[in-house]
């Protein structure tokens, strides 16, 4: 399943010319549900973080971040990565009017980081 699901982020980021997009991202903030805290809602982020979101058809990349990513459209990327027994699969997107990210994230096979989480940040072009 997760690798068709991969194949087809991938035909759909390869066959349209969506063009590059760049964001500088910080202040991200939101809420998880995980193992750890049996799935309760608790408050998470990483706010004194920031980085560089690329969004570049199949060159799509979040600076530092080891993860295959696909550009869905002008301002949104998948990212997917894992094996046999894991997976985490992300959708950033950026509302360039707002200058705000939305970022949410599935997590399975990590054990007590196993969840989901749903963020929103601060986003500025490059």
């Amino acid at each position: 399943m997760f690798k068709s699901v991969f194949t087809i982020l991938a035909l759909f980021a390869s066959s349209s010319a969506l063009g590059a997009s760049c964001f500088i991202v910080s202040e991200i903030s939101g809420v998880r549900f995980a193992s750890s805290d049996n799935y309760k809602q608790v408050e998470d982020g990483f706010k004194a973080r920031q980085f560089k979101l690329i969004m570049d058809e199949a060159n799509s990349r979040i600076d530092g971040v080891e993860i295959r990513c696909f550009q869905n459209s002008l301002f949104s990327i998948s990212c997917m990565g894992g094996n046999k027994f894991q997976s985490s699969i992300e959708i950033w997107s950026v509302d360039v009017d707002q200058e705000k990210l939305h970022m949410v994230k599935s997590i399975s096979g990590y054990g007590q980081f196993d969840g989901s989480r749903a963020f929103t940040g601060k986003a500025k072009e490059c």
